[in-house]
């Protein structure tokens, strides 16, 4: 979960960038297309150019193409100014990407020949290469990439070279399915295969070496977009507090914030986001409400303690009560430079000395109420614990002898459920320990991604109803207790704590003593988990009904 996250304001798309009803054939090759199209929709014939998985050049579709390019990295904060795409070139020879296209969902396949690419350098990618793409629109928490070769339809799995999936199981209108039949994905009960959302200023990276198994070469790590000319460095996250202001800053603030810049002799990239600010950004003429300094320390001064102009303005996206924003900037060495005294020649040597800090102004706290050195020499901070269980897949058919209640932990640290508690309903609290386990985990210690299946013990409801889960039995009415909620069927839950999760912050009143509800499953599905874990409070979007998958 991006707890920082802040996303972007809407923008154009890019100049050649086919939106779904311009070209919905699905085609790569456009070639000739408008002459092909009116013979192809009167006669009813195999080319049917208005349908998604249509072909214009039937003979480059059926050629295979040899997959020597990897999406090695993609950064998604929702921001369109700040989102890229990274591809790999892991074959021999040189790799020419100028007719090869992205798939980003159903309908959007931006032309890479159209998107803007960091640093000089040309498509020609070759042998052991990498080129960074900025993404042409805002990627979002759940999505995917899909690279396509030239010629060929999006459904046409020969035409198909990479693949990655992240934050959910069916990302909106992916091409997960032909990425399966390319040996590219992998298809998993209930959905496919997808790595896990990236957590705030992390981003989806290959590690693996396109083995038998294309999910487990995706990790999250930190970003690190390469450059075509090889000549950026990256300094690590800059954290962004209110003790480091100078002056001080005057009105108290629990505000939090953090940024990766990276710079090099070409090009300065600073991708940020803060939150719970004490008031409105402070919007400064020509400069804006955040940006880079450039420190100019007095005799005997630290550099930390020293102020000093300002160098870069930085791109703010805030939130509509201005508490929040993400931030960012991309410029060649001579753009946007506003200090006088650093020439772009000696720019990479004064981020090297840690002569640039970021500051952050508000209404409250003029001279600044967020302030981050940039320092090469900082390492990431270290990932914090997530401690968190989740109900992931319910089946309640009426059956005490079918009924159960998956759950996962999908936290970074082990949990051991042992003295945990479900809630059926008021008056029924069977402890863990006393169900039987029916497949997942041997036991109920669960380690970092491990499921657990537990009998009901119980015929639960199969019209409307709800499980909780609690860490104690030290009171089922008191919200510190309650670990998750999933109510369905019906919006009255007075029976079922739905008030109690709504006060923990686990579930959605939707209006005076009446509840979200996931709808009731039909017929031999059950009530499965398939959004962010980790988004708070719950709510019925996030769940789905499908074919039981119990362990998975």
């Amino acid at each position: 979960m991006r707890t920082l996250q802040i996303a972007g304001l809407a923008i154009a798309f890019a100049a050649g960038f086919m939106a779904c009803g311009d070209d919905d054939d699905g085609s790569i090759n456009n070639t000739n297309q408008n002459n092909t199209n009116a013979s192809n929709n009167n006669n009813g014939g195999s080319n049917n150019n208005n349908n998604d998985g249509g072909n214009n050049n039937n003979n480059n579709d059926s050629t295979a193409v040899q997959r020597d390019v990897v999406i090695n990295e993609v950064f998604y904060a929702g921001d369109a100014s700040s989102d890229y795409i990274e591809l790999k070139n892991i074959g021999s020879e040189t790799v020419d990407l100028t007719n090869y296209r992205f798939c980003l969902r159903v309908g959007v396949y931006p032309a890479l020949a159209t998107l803007e690419v960091f640093g000089p350098g040309d498509l020609q990618l070759e042998a052991g290469a990498l080129i960074t793409f900025k993404a042409p629109e805002d990627l979002s928490d759940i999505g995917s990439v899909a690279l396509y070769d030239r010629g060929g339809a999006f459904t046409n799995p020969d035409a198909l070279i990479d693949y990655v999936q992240w934050g959910a199981a069916q990302a909106p209108d992916s091409r997960a399915d032909i990425a399966v039949l390319a040996n590219e994905w992998t298809e998993a009960a209930g959905g496919f295969a997808f790595v896990p959302a990236a957590a705030a200023n992390e981003s989806v990276v290959f590690d693996g070496d396109r083995g038998d198994d294309p999910v487990a070469d995706y990790t999250n790590g930190v970003p690190s977009p390469s450059f075509e000319d090889g000549t950026m460095e990256v300094a690590t996250f800059v954290e962004l507090s209110i003790d480091n202001t100078v002056p001080p800053a005057t009105v108290t603030s629990s505000a939090t914030g953090a940024a990766l810049v990276t710079v090099g002799e070409t090009w300065l990239v600073v991708l940020g986001a803060l939150s719970d600010l004490s008031s409105p950004l402070r919007d400064i003429a020509d400069v804006g409400p955040i940006h880079l300094h450039f420190a100019l320390p007095g005799p005997g001064q630290e550099v930390t303690e020293a102020t000093g102009p300002v160098a870069y303005p930085l791109v703010v996206d805030a939130a509509s009560n201005g508490l929040s924003a993400a931030f960012s900037l991309r410029v060649p060495p001579a753009d946007d430079l506003l200090d006088p005294q650093v020439t772009p020649s000696d720019r990479l040597q004064a981020f090297k000395d840690g002569r640039y800090y970021i500051n952050v102004h508000t209404e409250l706290n003029a001279s600044g109420e967020l302030r981050g050195q940039v320092d090469f020499g900082t390492t990431p901070p270290p990932e914090p614990e997530v401690r968190k269980v989740t109900i992931n897949e319910v089946l309640y058919t009426g059956d005490v002898d079918e009924d159960f209640v998956e759950l996962r932990n999908v936290g970074n640290v082990p949990v051991d459920l042992t003295g945990w508690f479900f809630c059926f309903r008021v008056g029924a609290y069977p402890p863990l320990s006393s169900l039987s386990i029916m497949a997942g985990s041997d036991d109920l210690n669960l380690e970092p991604g491990e499921f657990i299946v537990l009998e009901a013990g119980e015929d639960l409801n199969d019209v409307s109803g709800a499980v909780g889960l609690y860490a104690n039995n030290a009171g089922f009415g008191n919200p510190d207790n309650i670990r998750d909620y999933v109510r369905y069927g019906s919006a009255d839950g007075t029976n079922e704590r739905a008030d109690v999760a709504v006060d923990a912050g686990l579930w959605t009143e939707t209006a005076t003593d009446a509840f979200d509800f996931v709808e009731t499953a039909s017929a031999g599905e059950s009530l499965q988990l398939i959004g962010d874990p980790l988004v708070e409070p719950s709510t019925s979007a996030q769940f789905g009904n499908a074919t039981p998958t119990p362990g998975n």
